[in-house]
């Protein structure tokens, strides 16, 4: 009532409330709300109703109160009654046929205000109600035709009066319509639709209802089915026809009027399409009412179907975008999935799965990312650049910071040392331990092997087999179980970065360089050392002042059991293995790129120690080629002790036997330089010069104690099973591989571990007891049986005929061959090893020293030189054999295709011997023999 105090200015009609609201103010009974025209003066007053909640209540107040309208307005519950009771004004609405025989006039107001009844001014008329014709929703699609009647029913609202008028006086609808429809036929008529008339949605089609685009063609319309629309067109009166949708437009709907363009994304090739096709992989759209989509550039695609942007084009999978949003191939390393880009990179984190990441054992910097480096280390965890594991760093993550070093775990630990001062202990040591090893290893030669020399030579044995260990480590992958054994042999090839070595210098190619220094250096004291030991006095009356013959001895010595080590060192210079990136490292510096300036010089340090190792083995096969002419020579004794450190492990037909295990441990690592980037080719050589190391041990036997051979055979046997399995685990290995690889392992550390036992434990026993084990000769050897065997011998001679010369060719010809060379062997080791006298023309002569003899002397076991003295032209001697190689100063060589026969017989002629121990020859009538049996 605010509204009606406000614009109507009747105070009096209303009440103020606390709230300062109003209310009507009504009569005292409370019923009626009397107008200013005739409040005071109610009889005066024209009843006004209205009913339900008040209908246009306060419109109805402000009415009276505006156009001085004398009314008493009142809300009424029996309005229709009180309405056709009584003489009054009444809320009422038209077309309606409650009070339609009262034939009621309306009040006409002024033309509804909008904008007035909106502020609240409500003195103008109310707004009018439309009337609608209502139908069912899908009456079009359902009855068309009808809808269409419907739409153009139209009729007065006077006209609708009188109609609804008439139905409540006959009280029949049906009745009045059909008067109605009788009378104006020409009206409803013009609203009935031809056939051919097609309403919205509709089209014409023909008798077969088939879609034509002509009314003279058409029988009727039905709805336009999906990929076509209704179209508008005049053809003898306005109707509608079913058109295809264009090009780039489509329809899935029936019973529509227009097609839809293709949104971005899609396409729309042929006209009359149903659905617009999204673009495929590796195609964008970004316009609409397209026809084809338009393709990604050149090495990108978009993730899913439907693009709707140039941006959706991303990098295919296997490509990543640069700095400079070029699609480019991601090297071998980096895992890039479908959208990868370096800022992607340099965000992965490895917890995003579809981010492009390093892969594991791959690295790269952050100012370069896609530049990826391959580490041959297990520090590279992948994921985001510069991702180093465990303190690392570098290129390739192969070092450790300053002052720190990698332990066997991986981690880095800072080294604690005083670098100077273990340098000079380390130099003391070896300088003390240069001084000591002098003299153990300057002791004769002799044929048969002691109890210290099997003892030392099952370390040499060990000793080699863990340095090609060592050198395997380069190409074999290995198992966790394995590493300590790894560990351990790592030692023999110098690769101690595990023991701290790093903190020794910082950069690879110092600590190259120290490394290198080594083998350079341990030569080099024994030369200082010699002449130094030379000026004490003290050390000469005692007669430890050193020879220069056998300080030459202690250097080759050292030389040997380091020439795998050292050629291994001199060529990691020259094994550079390739980067996914085409650069190249070092593969046991992998932080030091190949080309640098640091690789140049690490590569003269590598010449030098390799033109070291070559030149000792060059020195070492002239050594053995000349050694049976030099122990037969005039300076015997000033040369062969320099060169006992090659043929004293040996038995004396196999004295060159050095030379194969000097070359096999140069041959290990020279196809690591060739073969770099393929460790499967670089196992399968060093698999066959393994083989070829042992074929040739299993055919020579050349140790001096059976026990050894034995030893060395079982371990490279084992070496050679643990290289198979490895050249069939390179690229993956299953867990069989890997329990049968653990098990050869255990079996190679075992046989190395009963060897050296052994064979110490012979040392101690013969020691205290002078006998040696007879597990050191493989069984029990009696000597009685070979003096009875040759007085039989002998007995058979003394009684031989020439005569039976036929009988006995033929019998020996029954024996294979291998038996034949077995008794020249045996013939060959009686007259040389064993220096038995002969018997020639009816006197006993002595034979010349055989070579082991020889070399014995002229170390200086024996008396002064024999040569002094002509040597006599050697009895008959097995010159034709050859499995011999027979060096005469006088006569040429003259080898034979097959053990020959006759050597037997005459060997046997020879036997008609007795026995003459060598330590009681006089050497004054000893003369060297020009001919030596190797």
């Amino acid at each position: 009532m605010t509204n009606y105090a406000k614009f109507s200015g009747d105070h009096d009609g209303v009440i103020l409330q606390e709230d300062g609201t109003y209310i009507a103010k009504c009569r005292p009974d409370g019923r009626w709300w009397e107008s200013p025209s005739c409040r005071g003066s109610f009889p005066a007053c024209i009843p006004l109703f209205t009913a339900g909640t008040g209908w246009l209540l306060q419109p109805m107040m402000q009415w009276s109160a505006a156009y001085s309208i004398p009314s008493a307005i009142t809300i009424s519950k029996k309005w229709k009654q009180h309405v056709e009771s009584y003489r009054s004004l009444w809320y009422w609405w038209v077309p309606d046929s409650t009070f339609i025989e009262m034939s009621p006039q309306a009040v006409i107001f002024p033309r509804h205000s909008p904008s007035g009844w909106l502020r609240g001014d409500k003195a103008t008329g109310a707004k009018g109600s439309y009337v609608a014709k209502m139908a069912s929703t899908n009456l079009q699609s359902k009855a068309p035709r009808v809808q269409e009647l419907v739409q153009k029913v139209l009729l007065e609202l006077d006209e609708i009066m009188d109609l609804l008028l008439d139905v409540k006086v006959k009280g029949s609808v049906e009745t009045t319509a059909c008067t109605w429809i009788r009378n104006n036929r020409d009206r409803w008529d013009r609203w009935i639709a031809s056939a051919t008339y097609c309403i919205q949605g509709q089209g014409l089609v023909n008798a077969d209802g088939e879609f034509v685009q002509k009314r003279s063609e058409a029988a009727g319309c039905a709805v336009c089915s999906s990929g076509t629309y209704s179209e508008d067109f005049d053809d003898d009166g306005k109707t509608r026809r079913c058109a295809k949708c264009s090009p780039g437009y489509s329809q899935g709907e029936s019973y529509s009027s227009s097609c839809e363009p293709c949104g971005k994304g899609t396409a729309a090739p042929y006209a009359g399409s149903t659905e617009c096709q999204l673009c495929g992989v590796g195609f964008y759209q970004d316009r609409v009412a397209q026809t084809e989509c338009t393709p990604c550039s050149a090495n990108r695609t978009t993730q899913l179907l439907g693009a709707g942007s140039k941006d959706a084009c991303i990098c295919k999978a296997d490509s990543i975008e640069d700095q400079s949003q070029t699609c480019i191939a991601c090297s071998k390393g980096l895992w890039c999935p479908i959208g990868s880009t370096v800022e992607k990179l340099l965000l992965a984190n490895g917890t995003i799965a579809d981010s492009p990441r390093l892969e594991e054992g791959y690295k790269s910097e952050r100012l370069d990312p896609i530049s990826v480096y391959k580490c041959s280390t297990p520090q590279c965890p992948g994921g985001a650049p510069d991702s180093c594991s465990r303190g690392h760093q570098g290129i390739a993550c192969a070092n450790c910071q300053p002052q720190h070093y990698t332990s066997f775990s991986g981690e880095c630990y800072p080294c604690g040392i005083d670098i100077p001062s273990a340098i000079l202990v380390i130099f003391s040591i070896l300088l003390i331990g240069v001084f000591i090893s002098y003299y153990p290893l300057t002791l004769p030669y002799v044929a048969k092997g002691s109890g210290l020399f099997c003892a030392a030579a099952s370390f040499g044995i060990a000793v080699g087999l863990l340095q090609t260990l060592g050198v395997l480590n380069t190409a074999i992958s290995w198992q966790a179980g394995e590493t300590p054994l790894l560990h351990f042999a790592s030692l023999f090839v110098f690769d101690l970065d595990g023991f701290g070595y790093n903190c020794v210098a910082d950069r690879d190619v110092e600590l190259y360089g120290i490394t290198a220094s080594f083998f350079w250096g341990v030569p080099l004291c024994f030369v200082i050392l010699g002449p130094v030991t030379n000026l004490s006095p003290l050390l000469k009356r005692r007669g430890l002042a050193w020879q220069t013959t056998k300080t030459v001895n202690c250097i080759g010595h050292f030389l040997q059991v380091a020439s795998t080590t050292m050629a291994s060192v001199g060529l990691l210079p020259f094994m550079c293995y390739d980067h996914p990136n085409g650069k190249q490292s070092i593969l046991k510096y992998s932080n030091t790129l190949c080309g640098s300036a640091e690789h140049l010089s690490m590569q003269i340090i590598g010449t030098s120690l390799l033109v070291l190792s070559v030149s000792f083995f060059s020195m070492c096969c002239f050594a053995a080629w000349k050694a049976p002419t030099w122990s037969a020579g005039p300076k015997a004794s000033s040369r062969i002790p320099a060169i006992v450190f090659l043929i004293q492990r040996f038995r004396p037909s196999k004295w060159w036997f050095g030379l194969i295990i000097v070359g096999r441990g140069q041959l290990l690592s020279l196809p690591v330089v060739f073969a770099t980037n393929m460790p499967n080719l670089h196992l399968m050589i060093m698999l066959s010069v393994q083989q070829l190391y042992t074929n040739l041990q299993l055919w020579c036997q050349p140790w001096k104690s059976p026990i050894l051979n034995l030893g060395d055979a079982t371990a490279t046997s084992l070496l050679l099973s643990l290289l198979a399995t490895s050249l069939a685990c390179i690229d993956s290995c299953n867990r069989v591989m890997q329990t049968l690889r653990m098990i050869v392992s255990i079996g190679l550390v075992a046989s190395l571990g009963i060897l050296v036992s052994t064979t110490c434990f012979n040392f101690a026993y013969a020691f205290v007891t002078g006998k040696q084990l007879k597990v050191i000769n493989l069984g029990e050897l009696d000597s009685q049986r070979v003096v009875d065997g040759l007085q039989k011998i002998s007995q058979f001679l003394d009684s031989y005929e020439k005569e039976r010369s036929a009988e006995l060719l033929e019998g020996l010809s029954k024996l294979c061959p291998y038996d034949l060379s077995c008794v020249l062997e045996a013939i060959d080791v009686l007259l040389d090893d064993w220096q038995l006298a002969v018997h020639s023309q009816d006197s006993v002569k002595r034979p010349e020293r055989s070579f082991s003899g020889r070399i014995s002397a002229a170390h200086g076991r024996r008396g002064g030189s024999s040569s002094s003295k002509k040597s006599p032209k050697r009895p008959t001697k097995l010159q034709d054999r050859q499995s011999f190689h027979v060096f005469d100063m006088g006569d040429d060589e003259v080898p034979a295709e097959h053990p020959n026969i006759n050597d037997v017989l005459t060997g046997l002629r020879l036997a008609d011997v007795e026995t003459s121990p060598p330590e009681m020859m006089d050497d004054e009538e000893e003369s060297p023999s020009s001919v030596i049996h190797l």
